[in-house]
């Protein structure tokens, strides 16, 4: 919307459509927030980011992914700005992510596999003063893994590497933060599910790595620990 508005519906169990009220099949007739420039929705919590750079999040905090440093367990209000200065959000399966305006990363919420990037396993309710990484344009949290895409272009991620979605060699979580050095170069976005991490190249190609049992990679089943050196069969060519 123009005006910064946001209108949610759907499940509304956990406060996830930022007001008390039963499920909706249909967006509310008024704005539940407005002067928000930037808003992610995942399985049972929401973000944004204002106008101003703030982050406020709703909805289910049972790993203190909401990051209000309370031990509510969901909250269909923001009672605080958890961070300032971001210019993005984007949100896991119990964990959050936010990019700020410097390019730093941070992220809080559930942490058994290292996925708040804040080098030790445990729930990380506090949102970090410091930044995992720097240096990012973009980030995307998964289920239980998250990944940045640098300035330079290349990819980091950080978690869950059981289905080898960081890219990093092996199927073994043994990274409790980001990485220092990038496991794919020359890309210009990034995007995760649950045990895949794919990235579009600036020659519009796509990679991906992770568990392929399903067919997800375009090619045969199997699981890929590293990115792969060629592009998917079928989709490369140049972005217009």
């Amino acid at each position: 919307m123009v005006s910064g508005g946001v209108r949610c519906w759907g499940a509304s169990a956990s406060g996830q459509l930022g007001e008390v009220t039963p499920n909706r099949s249909t967006p509310a007739g008024y704005d539940t927030f407005t002067q928000i420039a930037f808003i992610e929705s995942g399985r049972s919590h929401s973000c944004s980011v204002s106008t101003g750079g703030a982050v406020r999040c709703w909805g289910s905090n049972g790993s203190h992914e909401l990051g209000d440093l309370t031990d509510v367990l969901y909250r269909a209000t923001p009672i605080r700005d958890v961070l300032t200065e971001a210019q993005a959000v984007n949100v896991g399966n119990g964990f959050t992510c936010a990019l700020t305006t410097a390019g730093g990363v941070r992220c809080w919420g559930v942490n058994e596999y290292g996925q708040s990037g804040v080098g030790r396993v445990g729930r990380w309710g506090l949102v970090p003063d410091t930044d995992a990484i720097t240096g990012v344009r973009a980030i995307a949290a998964g289920f239980k893994h998250a990944c940045a895409l640098t300035t330079a272009g290349g990819v980091r991620c950080w978690g869950s590497n059981g289905s080898g979605q960081l890219g990093a060699g092996s199927g073994v979580t043994s990274l409790l933060a980001p990485p220092v050095t990038d496991v794919l170069t020359g890309a210009q976005a990034i995007a995760v599910n649950e045990v895949t991490t794919c990235a579009l190249m600036t020659t519009g190609g796509i990679r991906c790595w992770g568990d392929s049992a399903a067919g997800l990679f375009g090619e045969g089943p199997g699981i890929q620990y590293l990115p792969p050196v060629g592009d998917l069969p079928g989709l490369g060519g140049a972005c217009p």
